[in-house]
């Protein structure tokens, strides 16, 4: 299992923005659909490059070739990977408790209210067999009135897969909002900003 609590626990913290390139790659259930995105900058043939998974709203729409390029340097996920690069990481995973490719609020908003909880369960097997490798991750699905009730239908489904190995996943966030919710990379982000552990599953 990978170790991503302990560079968690003791993050790095490099001076600078964030790296300038790496490798994207996606993990898609339909056109519309992804269930994984994984940027990775450093150690990039190395089986023991540290990632660290993120679990947040939803990807955004874009599509990506898996090669290396440089990285857009603005948006959600500039901001997971400045983060992930500041606290000492090689990479990181993007997992999302809405897999709908688009981020626009009001399409997100029609789609959940539609018939579109297969695709969600679907994803959320894959996201749940995916994040058993790893010891932790950071939560950031933030303040979308429908992400609480989902988010915990997928951290169950994770709970119930990593039963069987009695392994636990150590839950961290980038801060809270109010309404209890674990902050978003969306809501903008800082250059001292340290995760913090606030639950195990």
């Amino acid at each position: 299992m990978q170790s991503v609590e302990r560079v968690l626990r003791s993050p790095e913290m490099r001076r600078g923005n964030g790296p300038d390139r790496g490798i994207v790659s996606d993990y898609r259930l339909n056109d519309i659909a992804r269930w994984k995105r994984i940027r990775q900058w450093s150690r990039l043939d190395d089986p023991k490059a540290v990632l660290v998974p993120w679990v947040s709203l939803n990807p955004a729409g874009n599509t990506i070739s898996h090669q290396l390029q440089p990285f857009k340097k603005r948006g959600v996920g500039w901001n997971m990977i400045s983060l992930s690069w500041r606290w000492g990481f090689d990479g990181c995973i993007a997992y999302n408790v809405f897999p709908i490719e688009n981020g626009n609020p009001k399409i997100l908003e029609d789609w959940v209210s539609s018939a579109s909880q297969d695709l969600i369960l679907e994803s959320y097997a894959k996201i749940a067999a995916d994040i058993s490798r790893f010891d932790a991750a950071i939560t950031s699905w933030g303040r979308n009135r429908h992400a609480r009730r989902f988010a915990q239908i997928l951290l169950e489904c994770i709970r119930i897969a990593r039963s069987e190995s009695s392994s636990s996943l150590g839950l961290w966030r980038i801060g809270v909002n109010a309404d209890g919710s674990p902050r978003h990379p969306g809501q903008g982000t800082r250059h001292d900003w340290l995760p913090e552990r606030y639950d195990t599953i």
